[in-house]
């Protein structure tokens, strides 16, 4: 399948519009996400935005929460919909025009603004498609993360590189939400349990642990940066 626009890098053999994903869902950024939705979250409307072959999207549908699915891959458009999802096949880098304004009481998506070239302009569109007090809740790697810097102090560039477009930090990412009128509410950072998923994963076929990390330490420790924040209703900076 060809890629709508020039901005989203389809090449890549790991998108998933080469490929369908492998149904796992136990991955800790699900558990997580699942977390910092409201505590009862019945009825709220909320819009996933490259939501995959629709793990989280079931686990929100389960909760009464009425969802509406984003993907650019046709595969998993096809699948949300089988699901009972209503489903749209959208290129995040040309925003959200389906959607009218303030129309969803909370917005996910997880790893997915380090593939849009746009990120700037796509979080302006979840900031107008949110109701006022709207949460987004997002994932992203850390570029930062302790192996990243090992590596490119030894000449080398992050394995993500042709993959994902934009590259994010604790730092820049706050800056980039409160620049696009969002409060940061809550960081749940993560990072892989190293050497006890040698175990759990390899030996038992056990899912990934994951450690919370501090947010002191969160710049250099954190392997997925992971937030809710809410849409302000202050003037935007």
């Amino acid at each position: 399948m060809e890629s709508p626009s020039t901005l989203v890098n389809t090449a890549d053999p790991r998108q998933d519009v080469h490929k369908e994903r492998k149904h796992d869902p136990n991955l800790n950024r699900y558990r997580v996400a699942e977390s910092l939705l409201p505590p009862d979250p019945r009825g709220l409307r909320v819009l996933e935005l490259g939501g995959g072959i629709g793990e989280l999207s079931r686990r929100m549908t389960a909760k009464g929460i009425d969802v509406t699915f984003v993907d650019l891959s046709e595969h998993n458009i096809l699948k949300a919909r089988e699901m009972g999802l209503e489903a749209h096949r959208l290129d995040l880098n040309q925003g959200l025009p389906p959607f009218g304004d303030g129309m969803f009481d909370g917005v996910v998506m997880l790893e997915i603004i380090e593939h849009v070239v746009a990120a700037e302009a796509l979080l302006d569109e979840v900031y107008r498609v949110l109701k006022p007090g709207g949460f987004l809740i997002l994932s992203t790697p850390n570029f930062a993360f302790f192996l990243n810097r090992f590596k490119i102090l030894l000449g080398g560039l992050s394995g993500d590189e042709g993959y994902h477009y934009r590259f994010f930090t604790v730092r820049s990412l706050g800056r980039q939400l409160r620049n696009a009128g969002f409060r940061l509410e809550r960081s749940a950072h993560t990072m892989p349990a190293f050497g006890v998923n040698i175990i759990r994963n390899r030996i038992l076929k056990r899912p990934r642990a994951h450690l919370h990390v501090p947010g002191l330490v969160a710049p250099l420790l954190a392997h997925t940066l992971i937030v809710k924040a809410i849409k302000s209703s202050g003037n935007r900076s």
